[in-house]
């Protein structure tokens, strides 16, 4: 469910690291690392990733721990 709600969302699966996705526009870059029930979320600016968050809020109950 995750991962195709990550590849919907333009990210690309790692061929390296199956729990690695990344997203590299023009403007902006997103890696987001996925740990049995934890994510961790690295952005280029402060607003890809809240926007990033919010459509994870949007499909998935999440808890931000900071």
């Amino acid at each position: 469910m995750l991962l195709e709600f990550l590849i919907a969302e333009g990210f690309e699966q790692s061929l390296a690291d199956n729990c690695i996705y990344t997203r590299f526009d023009v403007d902006s870059q997103v890696i987001i690392l996925v740990w049995v029930d934890d994510i961790i979320i690295a952005a280029s600016n402060e607003s890809v990733l809240e926007s990033v968050k919010s459509s994870l809020c949007s499909k998935f109950k999440i808890k931000d721990v900071g």
